[in-house]
């Protein structure tokens, strides 16, 4: 909280708050406990690297942190899920080859995998509708075996819903959102967490919306002939 507040009203300045961030990474020693959990806390969504709004200059300060700490695994995660967000698939896909082979599979990198593929599927541009299907459908099965491998994380469980609700948008079919809200709903009684229920609630209402959106569609269509 104090470092917080020195942050907001010492560093306000955009440019400020990155030389802060640039010199606590230069002058982090990772065999320290707490200088690692400096690591973590920079990582945070919330509070951490997250306040610059540039995605190139948070993933310039993750590799910098991956090489001061190579074992932390965090750093490498935000650095998947910018690269995604940013549309750069390739390099995305090289740094999870590059996880699995350091390190070994684990949840936050199968939901990452699951979320590549979903946004190659839906965000390249010039591929035929073909290809996008075939893309879902891989999507899908790796969204399987995570799911059975990760029963009880709450984010597969998540990118899966997602991808059900992108396979609607493509296809018109609720097969695949079915199975994983399903299976969402399974989590939510065997483990009691209300952020499951909270998240049974928001992909029931997308899928909702995106039914709605197709009703009005074939409204208007209907009114037009």
């Amino acid at each position: 909280m104090i470092a917080g507040i020195i942050a907001k009203y010492k560093f306000f300045e955009l440019d400020k708050r990155i030389d802060l961030f640039s010199k606590v990474i230069d002058n982090i020693s990772p065999t320290y406990d707490i200088e690692i959990r400096t690591i973590r806390e920079l990582c945070n969504m919330e509070t951490g690297l997250s306040i610059i709004p540039d995605k190139q200059v948070q993933n310039t300060l993750l590799r910098r942190m991956m090489s001061i700490a190579p074992g932390e695994r965090i750093p490498r995660h935000r650095l998947i899920r910018n690269l995604i967000e940013l549309g750069e698939f390739e390099k995305a896909e090289s740094e999870i080859r590059i996880f699995e082979k350091d390190f070994r599979k684990e949840a936050p990198i199968a939901r990452y995998r699951i979320l590549l593929m979903i946004a190659r599927a839906t965000e390249t541009s010039g591929l035929m509708r073909e290809d996008r299907l075939a893309i879902m459908e891989q999507a899908r099965e790796l969204a399987v075996a995570a799911v059975e491998r990760y029963d009880s994380n709450k984010y597969i469980l998540g990118a899966y819903c997602e991808l059900g609700v992108e396979s609607f948008k493509l296809t018109g079919a609720h097969d695949v959102f079915d199975a994983a809200i399903v299976s969402l709903k399974k989590a939510e009684v065997r483990l009691g967490d209300p952020d499951i229920t909270k998240m049974v609630v928001k992909y029931q209402r997308r899928l909702a919306g995106q039914n709605a959106s197709v009703d009005e569609v074939d409204a208007a269509e209907e009114l037009s002939e």
